[in-house]
């Protein structure tokens, strides 16, 4: 049981239930003696480091009684939980569909590296030079950061801003090197110290859920490897995109306007997020993004999982950050790119501006996943007429929760196929009016909402009930 448990509070928690018997059909074990095996599982939890403060609960049921415990998610700052007398990277297990298993050193590192802010994106990286750095992007990169930041860096000289920027550091015998988020943001050609740290994109030519079936033993009809600086992989990988989906037109009114498979807004931020919080890490630089065309959906994969406190419940949420490459995310900021822009503005927009380019496009929410080792992004090609274009987001997201369910706003983003940024607008005007309420407190990540009191289908309030 005890590995069980300390798999739970290292993924998303989970709920143990003793006292029924799996093979009979979970029926009560005869004899069963909840209060001391209540005890017994207490011991369990004292040989855990943390220790989970679960929910323990006896139960009535069926003629007997159960021992219910809800173990929780173990904070982010205390990851991993792990059996004590067995050690931190001997001891430490994780939940992976029905099973438990240890968890990999790397799994390990990154949940440590939640402690405190890691640095490697700071690192210097041997061998290179100030050389192997793109003296146009260097020049534009400078020139932006006297101009957003004036009082600080015009009385400075270039060696003093590459420096106070980490875009150069010294290495340990004193020299100047470009680190490694100045080399991968304005870099000539950064492979030439890290082979793998590239986007590789594949085009494949039957759905991602269908397999390879009847296509004559074609592997991928397209596949390409971006190379260069991450404004340079940015771009080639929009080329990529744009080059193997099509573009339908919609007509309104006496106009044509031309509509690609994926709006090219929502591509541009999935890619630049992978680039930019993909984990720069030794272990991790062996590994590229994975950029996969289907033809049902269009999957980003980046090394590392989501940083810090970060949840997929928190992506897009405002003031809700944490940055695992602060460095190189500043660095971005004001790093030229191909379309006029600069490659990410780092205020947290990229989520709600992939849902909000969604949403226009009529196409379900991007589906987000988080494990211990990759994060990934989803678009599916499938559009669909969402009910709130006629209804209202609010009235749909009533509509849905008058069966007396209460949901979360993933759940109802989900169901509704409305944007998170448009289901969290509405779910915080629909219960600051006290038609919703919060069925946890405000910060709770288990948050979900339901109506204040019953309503018909139209909108309209009853009376409420006995």
């Amino acid at each position: 049981m005890i590995e069980s448990v300390c798999a739970f509070a290292n993924s998303r928690g989970g709920t143990v239930i003793l006292g029924l018997e799996e093979k009979n059909g979970f029926a009560p074990v005869p004899g069963f003696d909840a209060v001391a095996i209540q005890d017994a599982f207490v011991s369990c939890l004292n040989k855990l480091t943390p220790r989970p403060q679960p929910e323990l609960d006896i139960v009535p049921f069926e003629n007997s009684t159960i021992l219910v415990a809800e173990i929780p998610v173990t904070r982010a700052n205390d990851r991993p939980c792990y059996i004590t007398e067995r050690g931190m990277y001997k001891g430490s297990f994780i939940r992976t569909a029905d099973g438990d298993r240890l968890m990999t050193p790397y799994e390990i590192d990154r949940l440590v590296e939640a402690h405190r802010p890691p640095r490697w994106d700071a690192e210097p990286v041997s061998e290179a030079t100030p050389e192997d750095l793109d003296t146009d992007l260097l020049d534009k990169f400078l020139s932006r950061q006297q101009i957003l930041h004036p009082r600080v860096f015009l009385s400075q000289n270039k060696e003093t801003i590459l420096f106070n920027l980490r875009v150069l550091a010294k290495d340990v015998e004193g020299v100047i090197r470009p680190t490694v988020a100045g080399l991968m943001c304005l870099g000539v050609y950064p492979q030439k110290y890290f082979p793998s740290l590239v986007i590789r994109a594949s085009v494949y030519p039957y759905a991602a859920d269908a397999g390879r079936t009847d296509i004559g033993g074609c592997r991928f009809t397209d596949s390409a490897v971006m190379v260069g600086p991450i404004p340079t992989m940015l771009a080639d990988a929009m080329s990529f995109v744009d080059k193997n989906t099509r573009r339908g037109s919609v007509v309104e009114g006496a106009f044509r306007r031309d509509v690609p498979d994926y709006p090219t807004l929502a591509v541009r931020e999935a890619i630049a997020n992978a680039l930019q919080h993909r984990d720069y890490s030794p272990i991790a630089s062996h590994s590229p993004i994975q950029l996969r065309l289907y033809t049902d959906r269009l999957v980003i994969e980046n090394p590392g999982p989501l940083f810090g406190t970060m949840t997929i419940e928190s992506l897009g949420v405002p003031g809700k950050t944490a940055q695992r490459n602060p460095f190189l995310s500043t660095i971005l900021e004001a790093t030229a790119c191909f379309d006029g822009r600069y490659v990410v503005e780092n205020y947290g927009t990229g989520i709600p501006t992939i849902e909000e380019e969604l949403a226009k496009a009529q196409m379900q929410p991007a589906r987000f996943v988080s494990d211990s080792t990759h994060f990934s992004t989803t678009f599916l090609l499938e559009r669909t007429l969402r009910a709130h274009k006629k209804t209202g987001a609010a009235e749909t997201l009533m509509q849905i929760l008058s069966d007396g369910t209460p949901r979360s706003a993933v759940e109802l983003s989900r169901i509704t196929g409305i944007g998170m940024a448009t289901v969290r607008a509405a779910l915080r005007r629909l219960c600051a009016q006290e038609t919703l309420r919060k069925t946890e407190p405000d910060k709770s990540p288990r948050q979900k909402y339901a109506l204040a009191q019953p309503v018909d289908i139209s909108g309209a309030k009853t009376g409420s009930r006995a």
